[in-house]
Formats: structure tokens, sequence, C-alpha cells
């Protein structure tokens, strides 16, 4: 299953949102998306590091990079060869200056309170013994994994652990687009994984999954921030 996008946040929508030559006449033309615009301004308008800029739209350090390469292509492409540069479509939500200007949890638990509310597809993953869920991360029989679109569930289905191996089911989550993993209990090594993936993490979860999928889109459900860190393994807890 390919990765869903991850909907990157920006400050402002561009003031201007096409470039020509006077003199070209081409009518080729480039299309910069929305967020590889946002890549742009904040790397080389506003100076900011990489690390920066990921923390500012909510994304991994290397797709940052990736966004940002392909973003300078693009522009050289226009600027040499005189083709049209227009700025269009992309994954991304709107937010002020005075929300990205701080990494406090006040903001970013603002940010996913909206994107909870619409605007963003999500993917979410609790583990589970059948539809219960499963206190123990790595051990867990399934995964019920719930489509939202809108704040409201669109599909949901049962994946099967695929087996218990150190490091192994976070990434396997984040490849399958998982954002959101909502759980009893988790390690330590667990959570560092989903957080290099930019995968949020609510442990402290019981009962019914559907039924703490719906608490969380509604607000209500918060995380205890409780991690096991008395074994080695990346992805279970005791």
């Amino acid at each position: 299953m390919s990765r869903r996008k991850k909907c990157r946040r920006i400050c402002a929508e561009p003031r201007y949102w096409q470039f020509e030559s006077i003199d070209s006449g081409s009518l080729e033309k480039v299309v910069l998306t929305v967020d590889e615009y946002e890549v742009i301004r904040l790397l080389d308008y506003e100076k900011l590091t990489q690390e920066e800029c990921a923390k500012r739209m909510d994304i991994a350090r290397t797709t940052v990079t990736e966004m940002y390469d392909r973003a300078r292509s693009k522009i050289a492409d226009g600027i040499v060869n005189g083709k049209k540069l227009q700025i269009a479509g992309g994954n991304y939500m709107v937010y002020g200056e005075q929300d990205l200007s701080g990494n406090n949890e006040e903001c970013r638990t603002t940010y996913s309170k909206r994107k909870r509310e619409g605007g963003c597809q999500m993917k979410i993953a609790l583990p589970c013994m059948g539809t219960e869920i499963w206190q123990h991360f790595g051990h867990c029989e399934n995964f019920m994994v719930y489509d939202v679109e809108n704040g409201k569930i669109i599909r949901e289905e049962s994946v099967a652990n695929p087996g218990h191996r150190p490091g192994f089911l976070p990434n396997f989550l984040a490849d399958m687009g998982v954002e959101v993993v909502i759980a009893g209990g988790m390690g330590g090594g667990a959570v560092d994984i989903f957080n290099e993936r930019q995968v949020e993490v609510v442990v402290g979860a019981s009962g019914d999954a559907k039924k703490a999928v719906i608490s969380y889109l509604n607000g209500e459900l918060q995380t205890t921030g409780e991690v096991c860190h008395e074994h080695e393994h990346a992805d279970e807890c005791h």
C-alpha cells in the first residue's frame, strides 16, 4: 500500500501565483506546488535550517530535502528554458505566523485539533486483540487501521501483525501511511522511531478500538505520555 502524503502546514498562500518571461513566448510551463513554494520561502527567504523548516511544516527533515531539491529543479527549468512558472496544488493546510512561531504544546495541540476537524485525510492504527486495544504494542494479534476524512471514519480494516522484531513494527506502520498510533503501552524505542517518522503517538488507551478513534477525533482522548524503558526492544512493552 502506497503511503498517503502527510498534510504540510504553511504560514500563508503565495501572493503571486504565476511568473513568465516577457520575451519567451513559450507555451510550456512548470508547476511548483504550494508546499514546495513554502520550503523555498522558509529556506531561501527566511534563511531557516532544514531542521527548523521541518518543524514549521510538521514534516520530516528528509522530506524537506526532497521537496527543496525538486522545487529548485523546477525553478531552474523555468528560468533557463523560459517556461511559465505556476504555483498550484499541493497537500497543505494554512496557519498564521502566530501558530507557527513556537514549538510549544499548545501550538501542536491546535494543529492536531484542526487536522482532526477537516482538511486532511488521516490513517490511524491501534494494536489490538480482535477489536480490543492490546496493552503490549509489539505482541498484539492485529492492528485495526482506520482511514479518516473530514473528521469521520470512512474505512476500517484489520491488518495481521507481521511479526515482532526490534524496530520493525513502527516502520511497518509508517510505510503503510499511518500518521497516528493509539496504544495502551509502548516502549521508548518504538516511540523514538515513530517520532522520527513524524507519526503521532497516543498511549494509555484501552477498550474498543473504534470508540478510541472517535474519542481521539472528538479531542477527548489525550496521551498519558508514559513510556516503558525497562527493556531494550524497540517495539514492545511488557
